[in-house]
């Protein structure tokens, strides 16, 4: 994976490389997963994992650039810092907007504890400590890509 994808969308917008995922992602050839995830390196735990898939990875820390990624996403990996972001999102809209509803994974660093209120209010599927459950991440992740695979249902911008 190139560095320009493993940059940041928070600074200034949505940066050149997310935007060469996302025109690629409407081709309808793939989608990505979205890391929102404030603490440093929490999100570089996260990438790692994510970046094991088959999908792209963007990140995004900056509210505005998490909700206009986020409808598009085919999961979403949050933290406590983030996850208000997502509990604020209107979930009917984020699925009439990409034609399903993405998938949001809850990371908290190792040794924990998961904040299981800020998980639960950005509806959270599942919580993991990373990096000591990095390997059920990605079998979480793959389970949710081999699903929207099948479902031929696009798991990218529309």
């Amino acid at each position: 994976m190139s560095k320009n994808h493993q940059r940041s969308a928070a600074q200034g917008g949505v940066n050149a490389s997310t935007r060469e995922v996302l025109s690629t992602a409407r081709g309808g050839q793939h989608g990505y997963i979205l890391v929102a995830i404030a603490d440093p390196i929490l999100r570089s735990e996260a990438v790692h994992a994510a970046a094991a898939t088959s999908l792209e990875v963007v990140q995004a820390e900056d509210p505005r650039d998490i909700m206009r990624l986020s409808s598009s996403a085919t999961a979403i990996l949050a933290d406590a810092l983030t996850a208000p972001t997502l509990a604020g999102a209107d979930r009917s809209a984020l699925s009439r907007a990409g034609g399903h509803t993405p998938v949001v994974f809850f990371m908290a660093a190792d040794p924990g504890p998961i904040n299981y209120e800020a998980a639960l209010k950005c509806r959270a599927r599942q919580a993991f400590i990373l990096p000591a459950e990095s390997t059920m991440l990605l079998g979480a992740l793959g389970a949710v890509v081999e699903q929207s695979t099948q479902r031929g249902v696009p798991s990218s911008p529309a």
